[in-house]
């Protein structure tokens, strides 16, 4: 599975992915600590600053869950730019088809007082909803307790141990009564994990609960007990939120709840932040370094020692009876000797080689004597000979083991090498098939925009045929045109966004006669002798051999003036027509069920759904329209409908609300034309109201 991660995602660790998503393919695009890692699928880059990067984004990896962390869920974090970004990300997430959507945001929304705040909030989880509506993206809102952390430099305990490292005061704003509504993120984790393999469309809101009753007045205590000397400055500005119960929704439907309490972390946390600022150390972690570094001094040391306390222990227990059997020198020498190898036993023979001749002395045991009595060699023969056995086994076992470890080292090399090679190899067989996949002549993109085109409304057939040109051509200058039952005039119907106000709202057809009679014969006219007024290339969408559509470039590179790009053309042209004379035979079948028994007017459900399309395609940027409500004083519904078939373009759809009333879609009409609309029906006895698609249901305001 293929997963995005995207806003205030600075709480994001390997512990968190790993736990959240295994086995996928995750892809994080904002403010993290984490680095790219592709061998573990796992890539890292910051929030796109141009609208291209973003697109280029999500038309590179096909998501199948995108997850949105808000700067809601930072405790008293930045609010700036959340509803646009968020809107930027849905954007794209509108055009896969397979995508699901979590919005994950803190728990004001469920707030009983209405805040500033709150209504951000309702005001992002509403943005979510419509979106989901809008275009059928399955959105699930979740609303959790705040996250925290000690490395993030945005969130609340960040600054305020950044704060007690400074020596400044601790500033809480919220009554020492306040419940603390912190979640750990590995909770988060597993919770994501659950979801993610459990997906349905029961649940739209979930409600991640507090189960624990701590309070800020418990808070102040962890931050005594990590240092006494902090000053807490409790305001008290806040006051107690009232915070909805436990629906239990989430316990039982995904056997999920919180385990980690933030009291019970903080001192990790804490750690987590000194860590991260380097300023956490223990001495015993310096002793530990400083030995590292001075081994050879530190095994000296520890035979002049050792020798002294043997000597010690030599002298005190050498009158026992049960230390006569044992030679407390020969242990030393054989307890070095296997310790450090055979230049250490050899060092601890040669100390106790001195030892034995000092207690030789005090018997009265001459050195003289000692050299001329064979026999008395013995003893230091012996510890020679011990020291050295014992440090060469020492020696011999070592360099037994560096064989072991470097032979198991070269294995795990070639091990990993041979992995490497394979996961590569995975690697490159899913690009290709990718490249093959997604490549501007394959089957598999055939495929992929005869189902993009599958469509029976006709608003709906232009935004994906603008989609699917663009994306095929490599062009952002196209334009389709609707023609009349005359024929005299194309109505604009769409264009793209980069070029949309190069594109007059109706054009006359005798204007382009050098064209036309390619079009009616079904080929494409490409302008190689650049004529002024002219599209670069222009292709038609005929019905029963007659022309109904005219789908125009406006400008290409001059790489583009070629025969490939010209049949490529054609044929995205000829997929395009397929598609809308099946749609316009759709709606013909389906006119006695979709109209008004006896008029053009569109019933209700009918219209609320060209209504949503045409909004779709003026959020898109790619076309515009203007929703008026009708009023038809003296006049019947049948006689009005008979008055706008006369006075109204073919693209204007009009409709009947649920209250009964009726409204009219102008398609690529602005204000600037909308009087000469109105003053037009209004000498035929209609007066118009300017609404909205929101302010439907109430009529909207007069204009």
């Amino acid at each position: 599975m293929r997963v995005l991660l995207v806003g205030n995602t600075g709480y994001i660790t390997k512990e968190f992915v790993q736990e959240a998503f295994p086995e996928s393919e995750v892809f994080i695009m904002g403010n993290s600590l984490l680095k790219t890692e592709r061998k573990k699928h796992l890539n890292v880059r910051p929030f796109p600053e141009r609208d291209e990067e973003l697109e280029d984004i999500f038309r590179t990896y096909d998501f199948e869950l995108m997850v949105y962390f808000s700067n809601y869920i930072t405790f008293h974090g930045t609010m700036e730019g959340e509803a646009e970004k968020l809107r930027k990300v849905l954007s794209y997430c509108k055009r896969s088809k397979e995508i699901h959507v979590i919005y994950l945001t803190g728990p004001e929304a469920g707030y009983a007082a209405t805040t500033g705040k709150t209504l951000l909030v309702r005001g992002a989880e509403n943005l979510c909803c419509q979106y989901g509506k809008m275009y059928q993206i399955p959105v699930k809102i979740v609303r959790i307790p705040y996250l925290y952390s000690g490395v993030y430099k945005e969130d609340y305990f960040y600054k305020m141990f950044a704060a007690i490292r400074s020596g400044e005061p601790v500033e809480i704003q919220e009554s020492p009564d306040q419940p603390l509504q912190f979640l750990n993120s590995m909770d988060l984790a597993e919770l994501l994990e659950k979801m993610s393999d459990n997906w349905d469309e029961e649940y739209h809101y979930l409600n991640v609960p507090n189960v624990f009753s701590n309070t800020f007045r418990e808070l102040e205590q962890k931050i005594k007990e990590i240092d006494a000397s902090v000053r807490i400055e409790n305001k008290g500005l806040i006051p107690v939120e009232k915070i909805p119960p436990d629906d239990k929704v989430v316990r039982f439907k995904y056997g999920w709840f919180p385990k980690i309490s933030l009291l019970e972390d903080f001192s990790d946390i804490y750690d987590q932040y000194l860590d991260s600022i380097g300023e956490k150390e223990r001495r015993i972690d310096r002793w530990k370094i400083w030995l590292d570094k001075h081994r050879p001094i530190v095994k000296i040391v520890e035979l002049v020692i050792g020798f002294f306390l043997f000597e010690f222990l030599n002298h005190l227990a050498g009158n026992q009876a049960q230390f006569k059997m044992i030679d407390l020198r020969l242990v030393f020498i054989v307890l070095f000797g296997s310790l450090y190898g055979i230049n250490y036993g050899i060092a601890a023979a040669a100390l106790e080689t001195v030892s034995l001749l000092a207690a030789y002395e005090r018997e009265g045991v001459g050195w003289t004597t000692l050299f001329y009595e064979p026999s008395n060699w013995i003893p230091f023969i012996f510890y020679f000979a011990v020291g050295a056995i014992c440090g060469y086994v020492r020696m011999k076992n070592k360099e037994n083991i560096e064989f072991v470890t470097d032979e198991n080292k070269l294995i795990q090399e070639k091990f990993l090498f041979m992995r490497d090679m394979y996961q590569d190899s995975l690697y490159d067989k899913r690009t290709y098939k990718k490249q093959i996949m997604g490549s501007r002549d394959s089957f598999g993109k055939i495929f992929d925009i005869t189902r993009k085109l599958d469509t029976v409304l006709p608003q709906e057939l232009f935004i994906e045929t603008i989609h699917v040109m663009e994306d095929m051509l490599e062009n952002h200058a196209v334009a389709v045109y609707s023609l009349g039952k005359n024929s005299e005039f194309g109505r604009l119907e769409i264009a793209s966004k980069e070029i949309r106000s190069e594109f007059p709202n109706s054009i006359r057809i005798s204007k382009y006669q050098a064209a036309i009679s390619e079009l009616e014969d079904g080929n494409v006219w490409v302008n190689r002798e650049l004529l002024p007024d002219y599209p670069a290339y222009m292709a038609g969408i005929r019905k029963n051999k007659e022309l109904v559509m005219i789908v125009c470039i406006k400008k290409v590179r001059s790489n583009q003036m070629t025969l490939y790009y010209m049949n490529l053309f054609k044929i995205l042209c000829g997929l395009v027509e397929v598609a809308l004379l099946r749609a316009l035979e759709y709606q013909e079948a389906a006119k006695n069920m979709q109209y008004v028994e006896g008029t053009h007017i569109l019933k209700t459900s009918y219209f609320m759904e060209r209504l949503e399309t045409f909004h779709a395609m003026q959020d898109e940027m790619v076309a515009s329209y203007i929703l008026l409500r009708l009023e038809h004083p003296g006049k019947s519904k049948e006689e009005a409908d008979q008055i706008l078939q006369h006075l109204i373009r073919a693209n204007d759809v009009w409709g009947i609300s649920e209250e009964g009333e009726l409204y009219l879609i102008l398609s690529q009409t602005d204000k600037e034309s909308l009087p000469i609309v109105s003053g037009r029906l209004k000498k035929a006895g209609i007066i118009t109201y300017e609404t909205g698609i929101a302010q439907i249901a109430r009529g909207g305001g007069e204009v």
